[in-house]
């Protein structure tokens, strides 16, 4: 009894032993949200093998997990999932990449197929589980450094984002100010310069900076990678008639402009400005993903993403714990309708 399985159905299958008490999976990678799959949301009965020290197993996932049920081989790559009556062998590992979730399209061309369990895949599964090595609280900080340091991956699809990444662009509104007015002589002065001549670039640069209303926000804007901005309409809704953009963080400068309301002067406001680092996005802001954007935006768990009437500060552990959960539920957003579009093309 054998059977090829691919896409959905093999995300579909593989959930079904994962969540089978008294599995044992060998399976190299296992990424965000992969205890949910197992039994007992991880403290359950169940043995996994995963490989810790290739840099692609999310090491704050395998802390979840019940420890005395988990081991790790350092050369493993199999994909290798047993359940009472069957095993899959195939390739795709444990992760948003690997089964992408239900009903989903998977962000990687995977295949596999599932078979009888044998008394040959069970001795193979008890060899490696006796030669794997028990995790320390050792091994999972070492790990967890290695996984901290991973260098972004260049990405053209939002597809192939790695929602799992510990440095998620942050997600922040901008309202459009009609006549600001900037303070060109400090940043001048901050950057040494003098003369007219880049007054014209300052006022580009000023106009185009990120407001930062606190220390708080400014460390955390200040240690990020990316930002993405997306406009907002004074009554608290969103203004859809504008694409999300993407802003990196560069320098930040103090009392770069100020808002004057009716001719009176307003207090000048500290900015960070963009970044000249021309490094590329994170991914392509198309169409597809402009909805899913939107969509997931507009879903009342993220009401705290939008909500102009906030006390400070905005990044906050609530607000950069929902753009964790924004970015992995956009993701399944955008999935959807892709796979939706190419079934009507």
């Amino acid at each position: 009894m054998s059977k090829f399985l691919a896409g959905a159905e093999l995300s579909a299958e593989i959930s079904k032993l994962l969540a089978e008490s008294g599995g044992c999976h060998a399976v190299a990678f296992w990424g965000n949200g992969a205890e949910l799959r197992l039994p007992n949301k991880g403290q359950g009965d169940f043995r996994v093998i995963c490989n810790l020290t290739s840099n692609g197993t999310n090491p704050y996932t395998i802390e979840k997990l019940k420890l005395e049920n988990v081991r790790h081989s350092p050369g493993l790559h199999a994909k290798v999932y047993i359940g009472d009556q069957t095993a899959i062998i195939g390739s795709a590992n444990v992760s948003t990449n690997g089964l992408g979730s239900e009903n989903v399209a998977e962000t990687w061309l995977e295949a596999g197929v599932v078979v009888k369990k044998t008394a040959a895949i069970d001795a193979w599964f008890e060899t490696l589980w006796d030669d794997a090595l028990e995790i320390s609280d050792a091994d999972l900080s070492r790990a967890k450094v290695l996984w901290d340091r991973r260098p972004p991956q260049p990405v053209f699809s939002f597809a192939h984002f790695d929602v799992e990444a510990s440095d998620l662009p942050l997600l922040t509104w901008s309202l459009q100010v009609r006549n600001p007015v900037n303070n060109i002589e400090s940043v001048k002065a901050k950057l040494g310069l003098v003369g007219e001549e880049s007054d014209e670039k300052i006022n580009t640069l000023i106009n185009n900076s990120m407001e930062v209303e606190n220390e708080h926000d400014k460390k955390i804007l200040t240690n990020a990678s990316w930002a993405m901005f997306w406009y907002m309409n004074k009554s608290n809704t969103i203004k859809k008639g504008r694409k999300p953009y993407w802003f990196k963080p560069g320098m930040f400068f103090e009392k770069t402009f100020r808002d004057d309301d009716n001719d009176e002067p307003g207090e000048y406001r500290d900015s960070v400005f963009p970044s000249d680092d021309k490094s590329l996005e994170p991914f392509e802001v198309d169409e597809i993903f402009i909805r899913s954007f939107f969509a997931t935006l507009e879903r009342p768990e993220f009401f705290e993403l939008i909500n102009l009437e906030y006390k400070e500060p905005w990044f906050n552990k609530m607000r950069l714990r929902l753009t964790r959960e924004f970015w992995v539920e956009c993701k399944r957003e955008y999935l959807k309708e892709a796979e939706a579009n190419e079934r009507i093309s």
